[in-house]
């Protein structure tokens, strides 16, 4: 697990602010706090497609979702992980994601840092897991 660094945008935020927080720092996904302790992430190109197709909602719905809350458009549902849990639970569950948020266990929407499928690769190495491939073989 390590920090994340960046903005938590929230689901009742704006497009329009979350695309500022994009932008700002520079990242291409960000965490989103949704509502009961649940999270989901966005991507810098998934913003960037809300606030450019007028092709199929027209320019002035264009304008008006810029206003729109973040949490009706967000794609990626992200299950939160605890402190505890191993880290073959959390390659289960990584999938896609480039990363999943590390949660409090007792209030889940109380994000204690990331973990991504390096940092688990880091974390076996650092643990000694690493054997050549022909006597994972054998066992």
């Amino acid at each position: 697990m390590r920090p994340y660094i960046g903005a938590v945008l929230h689901a009742s935020d704006t497009i329009k602010h979350a695309l500022e927080e994009i932008q700002e720092s520079g990242r291409d996904f960000l965490l989103v706090r949704m509502h009961r302790g649940r999270w989901a992430g966005i991507s810098r190109q998934d913003l960037l497609l809300l606030q450019s197709d007028s092709s199929t909602i027209g320019d002035a719905a264009l304008a008006n979702r810029a206003y729109e809350s973040l949490g009706a458009h967000v794609n990626i549902q992200m299950p939160g992980l605890y402190p505890d849990q191993t880290l073959e639970a959390a390659l289960r569950q990584i999938g896609d994601r480039p990363f999943l948020p590390v949660v409090h266990r007792a209030n889940p929407g109380m994000l204690m840092g990331i973990i991504s499928v390096a940092d688990m690769i880091a974390a076996y190495r650092k643990a000694g897991v690493e054997h050549p491939y022909h006597e994972l073989q054998a066992r």
